[in-house]
This record gives C-alpha cells, sequence and structure tokens, in this order.
C-alpha cells in the first residue's frame, strides 16, 4: 500500500474529529510541498470538497507529478470540466462517481458512457465509484467495468473483508483506493462520544491490545491498513504536523495485521462505522 493525500480538509471544515476546521491556503501549500518531496503520488479531491479543487489549482506546481483523482456527479461531463479547470489540469489520473446511487439510477448507464468518453478522449486515465457499503459495490459491479473502487476499511470496520468484496476486487485487479482508515479519527482517540458508547468496549480492547504489542494508535491503524494488499490508503490530515507524523509512523509499519489479531475488532453495527448515520459530532483531533 501507498500513502495517498486527501485534501476535503483543503476545502471545507471537515471530519468528526476536526476541531480546526479548514486548513489555511499557506499551509495547504506546505503539506503539498512535503508530500511532493516523499514521493507521494496520488491525491484525492472531490467537487463536493468545498473550495479544495480550487486551492489545489492555484498551489499545485506547474511541473508537478501527482495524479489527481476527482469525484463528481449530476451533469457529469460539465461538472468534470468544472473540475478541470477549477484545478488547472489539462487532464486528471481518475474521476469517480462519488455517489454509487447514481450508477444504481435509471440514468446510470449514460453517466457510465459519458464517463467512458471522458476516458476514450483522454482527459481522464480511469473512471471507477466512491462506495459506502458491500451491496452497492456488488451491483455495480454486476453491470459495469471499472478501473478503481474507493472505499472505507479500518479496524473497526471490516464490512468490505467479512462478506468477500475486497478478495473479489483484487483478483479482477481493480485499482483500490482506501478511505477512513483512521474512521475520522475515532480509531486514535483515547475516548469516545456519548453516540460511540457501544463501540467503546471494543476500543477500550484495542487500545490494550496495542498498548502490549508496543504500537501507537496511529501505527495501530497503519499496520492493519497496509496488509490488506491495496493499491492507496488515502488519509486527510488538518495540519502539517500530522501529515508528519502519519509519514514517520508509515514509515515504521512492519508487522502484518495478523499479528495482533486485528480482525478480533471488527464492529457489526453499522451506524458505528459508517458515518453517514453519525450525527453532527466533533471531537479533539483531525485525522481521519
Amino acid at each position: 500500500m501507498k500513502l495517498a493525500l486527501g485534501t476535503a480538509q483543503f476545502g471545507l471544515d471537515y471530519g468528526v474529529t476536526n476541531s480546526r476546521g479548514k486548513i489555511l491556503e499557506i499551509e495547504a501549500k506546505a503539506i503539498l510541498a512535503n508530500a511532493q518531496s516523499r514521493g507521494i503520488d496520488l491525491l484525492d479531491t472531490a467537487a463536493l470538497y468545498g473550495e479544495s479543487e480550487m486551492v489545489l489549482g492555484k498551489i499545485l506546481p506547474a511541473n508537478h507529478k501527482f495524479k489527481i483523482v476527482t469525484k463528481t456527479g449530476g451533469d457529469l461531463r460539465y461538472s468534470f470540466l468544472t473540475s478541470l479547470e477549477r484545478l488547472k489540469q489539462k487532464k486528471l489520473y481518475g474521476l469517480l462517481f462519488h455517489r454509487p446511487q447514481d450508477l444504481l439510477s435509471g440514468s446510470g448507464p449514460k453517466l457510465y458512457a459519458d464517463a467512458s468518453l471522458l476516458k476514450k478522449e483522454g482527459f481522464v486515465k480511469k473512471i471507477g465509484v466512491s462506495v459506502y457499503d458491500p451491496e452497492e459495490t456488488r451491483k455495480i459491479l454486476n453491470k459495469y467495468d471499472l478501473d478503481i473502487i474507493q472505499l472505507p476499511i479500518n479496524v473497526f470496520d471490516q464490512r468490505f473483508i467479512q462478506d468477500g468484496t475486497l478478495k473479489e476486487l483484487l483478483s479482477r485487479k481493480i485499482e483500490i483506493h482506501m478511505r477512513s482508515i483512521f474512521l475520522q479519527g475515532l480509531l486514535l482517540q483515547d475516548s469516545l462520544p456519548d453516540y460511540f458508547e457501544p463501540l467503546r468496549p471494543t476500543a477500550a480492547r484495542y487500545h490494550k491490545t496495542l498498548k502490549a504489542k508496543g504500537l501507537t494508535p496511529l501505527q495501530g491503524a497503519l499496520s492493519f491498513a497496509s496488509g490488506l494488499g491495496v493499491d492507496y490508503g488515502i488519509v486527510g490530515v488538518s495540519s502539517l504536523p500530522e501529515w508528519e507524523e502519519i509519514n514517520r509512523a508509515f514509515s515504521l509499519i512492519a508487522r502484518p495485521m495478523e499479528v495482533i489479531g486485528f480482525r478480533d475488532f471488527a464492529c457489526q453495527d453499522e451506524k458505528m462505522v459508517n458515518p453517514t448515520f453519525w450525527p453532527a459530532l466533533k471531537v479533539a483531533g483531525g485525522r481521519k
């Protein structure tokens, strides 16, 4: 797995643990420069991430080597070309459907055809979809050939592992971009908000196990992610120090996930692990 930089916080106040709000442009530029110096080659953004695309368009070096992936929906061609204009790019690496239901609706075939045409015309190299649960993923894969799937997996949310969807995606050699590695920072917290009361016993066992194995919560989350065989792990941050801390922790990862039994910490309650169910919450931190 390679790390990729998620840029939602470049454009909006994103994440249940983001207490700092949107990143200032000067710090976003510093994070981007740091990422480039570390050989990070993938940036993840979206038309719905506030000003993220516009900020990237302002701070991306003219000779950058980043592969940029954006997400769009609605009037796909117009939205994508608008994203290109905001990003000040002639072409992008990836275009993802931000809403899986768009592909599963009656207009899905036309939207897929529009995306395929953009690919044929050379505006984008790969097309795909950002998904939220295994069932919708299987339905989409039964209808369309896609190059990229972006999905949520972390220590507490192992739905895509448990039902075999991840294994199938790997067997098909579909490029996998994994998000929510830190579950919007909750995996890194010593205590959880009241909403997550059902998750607290599991979280306590998890942190106790990490401590016994000499791993920090950050190292634990990254160790789990790095053992899954995916192409990219997308991490979002709210500051340059957070970004540097993640990279330092990632460079120290050497243990496969089985060593500390990560599978024992899977939560079966989707309301705990799927942010679309969460109420408006804010706790300390910022990584996702």
